[in-house]
């Protein structure tokens, strides 16, 4: 029976670490797409407010960005000038100052940041910069999370129901000795 449980007990800990590392490296994908996602939508977006930059038309670029808010979880949108200061803007968590270009991620505050530049010609006519809440992206991972909880006590249940099964059926040659 000590030889039967410690077999369960390490087919446990493999089946608990192969979830948890499966779940490190889904979430990393995870969150690797959703950053690739929200630079082609800031790309996107800074070609459209180009021609707002421009002709110097901060309506033009504010309904541009507009669409924005109504999908993708996008909560805040800036263009600035190509000296930085702030063009137009939009949405209760639009940048205030220009940021380095790329994506930056604060997990802690659960946001993602793109700053693209706007270029028309080879020039930069401005910067482009998009706030995306991550709590799709968190909300993912909490259900993964429970997902891989749920299928790995499955396991674990019908391992120990096995193991009981396997022993009994192991040992009664032997006790019929």
């Amino acid at each position: 029976p000590a030889m039967v449980t410690e077999a369960t007990a390490d087919i446990h800990l493999a089946l608990m670490l192969a979830c948890l590392l499966f779940y490190y490296l889904w979430s990393i994908q995870l969150l690797e797409v959703t950053e690739k996602n929200l630079t082609a939508m800031a790309e996107v977006t800074a070609e459209t407010v180009g021609s707002s930059l421009l002709f110097d038309d901060p309506k033009a670029a504010e309904g541009a960005l507009q669409p924005l808010l109504a999908k993708a979880e996008v909560t805040g949108a800036s263009v600035f000038t190509p000296k930085g200061k702030v063009f137009a803007k939009i949405g209760s968590n639009a940048p205030s100052q220009l940021g380095e270009l790329g994506i930056t991620t604060q997990v802690n505050d659960s946001t993602a940041r793109c700053t693209v530049a706007s270029r028309q010609n080879e020039e930069i006519v401005g910067y482009i910069s998009l706030i995306l809440s991550l709590d799709s992206y968190h909300r993912q991972r909490r259900t993964f999370a429970y997902l891989a909880l749920g299928v790995s006590l499955f396991c674990i249940c019908l391992c120990v129901l096995a193991s009981f099964r396997f022993q009994h059926w192991i040992t009664a040659p032997i006790l019929r000795l």
